[in-house]
C-alpha cells in the first residue's frame, strides 16, 4: 500500500484538486491464479459465511456453458460448468444443480468453513489466497483438500440437506433440494481424463 501511495502517477493524482475527489486507493485481496511464492496476501478477516452467487447466479457464458457461478474461478472448475445452452434445457438443468451436495454445504457455510474444516482434520495444504473463490478453487482442484471434502459432504449429507431445505422455505422458495440418488459421490465424483461435466 505504501509503494502505490508513493507512485508518481498516485502522488499526481491525490495532489490535483480536480482528480482527488474522484480517486479512492484501496486494499483489496489478491487472488492468484498461478504460484508466485513473490506474491503475499495483506492480512483479512475470516468470515464464515455462505457463498451468496452459487445457485443466485446462473450464468450463459460467451461459449454457450452453462455455470452455476459468476466467480472469478468458475472457469478453472469443471464442476461448475453444468451444461451448454445448445443442449441442455435451461430450467432442468438449474434444478438439477440441488442434488450436488458440495454445492449446497457451500451455499450455506461457504467455502473458507469447508477447507478449514478439512484442515482441522489433518489435511496439509496452504491456503493460497483468502479470497472465497480461490478458496473454492482449492477445494475442487487439491487432491487433498477434494478428497477429505468428498468424505465430509458423505459423512454430512442429511444434515446439508435438511438444512438446505430449511433456507431454501425461509426464503419462499418452493424449490427443495432433490434427494441425493444411490451411489452419487455428491459433486465431488472422481476426476477422470477429460471429464465431461456438460461441456
Amino acid at each position: 500500500m505504501e509503494d502505490a501511495r508513493g507512485h508518481p502517477l498516485i502522488q499526481r493524482i491525490v495532489t490535483a484538486a480536480d482528480l482527488r475527489s474522484r480517486f479512492v486507493l484501496m486494499t483489496n485481496i489478491w487472488m492468484p491464479f498461478h504460484r508466485r511464492p513473490d506474491v503475499t496476501n495483506e492480512q483479512v478477516e475470516v468470515k464464515y459465511e455462505g457463498c451468496s452467487n452459487i445457485f443466485d447466479n446462473y450464468v450463459v457464458t460467451p461459449h454457450g456453458h452453462l455455470m452455476s457461478c459468476c466467480g472469478l474461478t468458475m472457469e478453472y472448475i469443471d464442476e461448475l460448468r453444468i451444461g451448454h445452452i445448445d443442449t441442455h434445457d435451461l430450467l432442468t438443468t438449474y434444478n438439477e444443480q440441488y442434488r450436488d451436495l458440495l454445492k449446497l454445504w457451500i451455499w450455506l457455510d461457504g467455502t473458507r468453513f469447508i477447507f478449514d474444516e478439512a484442515a482441522a482434520r489433518g489435511v496439509s495444504a496452504e491456503l493460497l489466497s483468502p479470497h472465497p473463490c480461490s478458496v473454492c478453487a482449492q477445494i475442487y482442484q487439491d487432491p487433498a483438500v477434494r478428497q477429505e471434502v468428498r468424505k465430509m459432504v458423505l459423512e454430512n449429507a442429511e444434515q446439508i440437506v435438511f438444512r438446505a431445505t430449511l433456507k431454501l422455505r425461509m426464503r419462499s422458495r418452493p424449490d427443495t433440494p432433490a434427494r441425493p440418488r444411490s451411489g452419487s459421490s455428491f459433486g465431488l465424483e472422481e476426476p477422470s481424463e477429460g471429464g465431461n461435466n456438460g461441456s
